[in-house]
């Protein structure tokens, strides 16, 4: 019986905390967003039959895909902890939605894997600063006693948003093909969520999230 009403009372907590609420929803949109543009980018770089999947192409793939958050993760604290990080989301998602676009021009017009690559390297770069900043602002709008507990729904949340944008990125690549004009429908595509969380992250107040 109590691990029944366990779910609720969680339910019951969340909805008693209207910044967390929204909070939850930035993770979910901008980590969907991201599962999208991972997966189409994999897809344009290692099954497209308009180009060859060399070794360098995958360790290329492989490098964009990790190097931001080893790179930028000894920094990315540090720097969220001088600045507003309601500011930080915004520019990050700002910068994320603008280079997507730019990244699905390159594909629309048959770019090299360096241009691609070093696109969505930045892309990735960006968003490694709009994770940390979720995560930094999490004890900023729960209760102390509910961080643990609210911090596993965070995580199982934005897990659960990349998984469901990985595979969403089949859909138009079905309806627009396998190939480069495929890949770039998946990234413009993925630019619209990342927009939403711009939008999301311009409705909290300065200095809320820390």
């Amino acid at each position: 019986m109590t691990e029944a009403r366990a779910p609720a009372a969680l339910w019951r907590s969340i909805r008693g905390l209207p910044e967390f609420r929204r909070l939850l929803e930035l993770r979910a949109v901008s980590q969907f967003g991201d599962g999208l543009f991972q997966g189409g980018l994999v897809g344009a770089l290692l099954f497209s039959p308009d180009r060859a999947a060399t070794p360098w192409a995958i360790a290329g793939a492989f490098a964009v895909l990790f190097l931001p958050y080893s790179i930028l993760g000894p920094f990315a604290g540090a720097l969220l902890d001088r600045w507003d990080r309601r500011g930080v989301l915004i520019g990050a998602n700002l910068a994320r939605a603008v280079l997507m676009l730019a990244v699905a021009a390159l594909l629309a017009v048959h770019a090299s894997d360096l241009a691609l690559l070093c696109g969505a390297l930045i892309v990735n770069g960006f968003t490694r600063f709009v994770s940390s900043g979720l995560s930094a602002a999490l004890p900023h709008v729960v209760p102390r006693e509910q961080v643990v507990t609210m911090n596993s729904v965070f995580t199982a949340c934005g897990a659960v948003a990349t998984f469901f944008g990985a595979n969403f990125m089949l859909l138009p690549r079905w309806l627009f093909g396998a190939g480069d004009t495929g890949s770039s429908a998946v990234i413009f595509i993925a630019a619209a969520p990342v927009a939403l969380a711009l939008w999301l992250s311009v409705r909290f107040k300065p200095r809320v999230l820390g």
